[in-house]
């Protein structure tokens, strides 16, 4: 009895810990509220809300990355960005929109043969010596943010995203990507959710952010910004590849559902153990008996 009741705890616990479910209780579908940051307008003018230590700015003295080196002017401005903030301040800006006119002047491809894979490790313990390079990162896109950007004169506008995502080899760690297009393959923005798509840009801050269920009083947590483009992988669809919630319900169901009988016929034996058994009735000896009694009768009567 105990092992039954053992075998049904082991069960019941490997289908929740191995549901996508559990995997997701950090997701960013679960009221995740992302910070704006795409709008120029929407940023305060007073820097102060960005708490974060002078340990997430650039060293002055730390060698621009390559593709970097024919502009000083936004090697300079990258040494004003702040990690850890939740709001873009007024003095990050330049090197912000600067990154963003790069990354429209160049294809995918072009961003791709000069980057090199994202290390998390190395964007936390040392964001100020990466700011800049071009990494590349596959993530599953879990949240896309649409803005529009108004050029200097007001007369034109453009689109601009924010797309939030996870990486798989990071164990669900978030990045965020601020890119100038979504992926052509695509028609409309739901249609990218749950797909496995390739982010290369320019790593730009240690982007802060509160969960849904974040209190004031906790520290935000963080995320890499990467300024760059989004392409879809040969494999799009990560949901696809992996069994749904409700999978995982019916397996978790029917696998309680057998230790039950399981347990109940062990309990049922256990239950008739030292009962008097009743002695099995030999059915063909009784029925030739009776027959032959018959016929006993019907000879003795005159």
């Amino acid at each position: 009895m105990p092992l039954v009741r053992s075998l049904l705890l082991i069960l019941l616990l490997i289908a929740y810990f191995s549901s996508p479910a559990f995997s997701r209780r950090n997701s960013i579908d679960q009221g995740f509220t992302p910070p704006k940051i795409a709008k120029e307008d929407r940023v305060k003018a007073d820097n102060t809300i960005v708490q974060s230590s002078t340990e997430g700015a650039m060293s002055p003295s730390r060698e621009p990355a390559d593709d970097l080196a024919d502009d000083p002017v936004l090697i300079d401005a990258l040494t004003l960005i702040r990690d850890k903030g939740i709001e873009l301040g007024k003095t990050e800006m330049q090197a912000y929109w600067k990154l963003l006119e790069r990354v429209r002047s160049r294809s995918w491809s072009q961003l791709r043969s000069n980057a090199r894979h994202a290390n998390l490790h190395e964007f936390f313990q040392r964001p100020a010596e990466h700011r800049g390079e071009i990494v590349l990162q596959s993530m599953v896109i879990r949240r896309i943010n649409r803005y529009s950007q108004s050029s200097k004169g007001g007369e034109e506008s453009k689109e601009l995203y924010e797309v939030w995502g996870t990486a798989e080899q990071t164990r669900g760690w978030f990045y965020v990507a601020i890119v100038p297009e979504l992926p052509h393959s695509v028609n409309g923005d739901q249609e990218l959710l749950g797909k496995r798509a390739e982010l290369v840009g320019y790593f730009f801050k240690l982007q802060g952010f509160f969960s849904g269920v974040a209190t004031s009083k906790e520290n935000p947590s963080v995320a890499p910004m990467v300024i760059g483009r989004l392409e879809l992988t040969a494999e799009t669809s990560a949901i696809s590849s992996t069994p749904s919630d409700w999978v995982w319900v019916i397996i978790s169901i029917g696998g309680c559902s057998a230790l039950a009988l399981i347990y109940f016929h062990f309990l049922f034996r256990a239950s008739n153990d030292g009962k008097p058994r009743k002695p099995r009735i030999r059915v063909e000896q009784d029925l030739a008996i009776w027959l032959d009694s018959q016929q006993k009768s019907q000879s003795d009567s005159p």
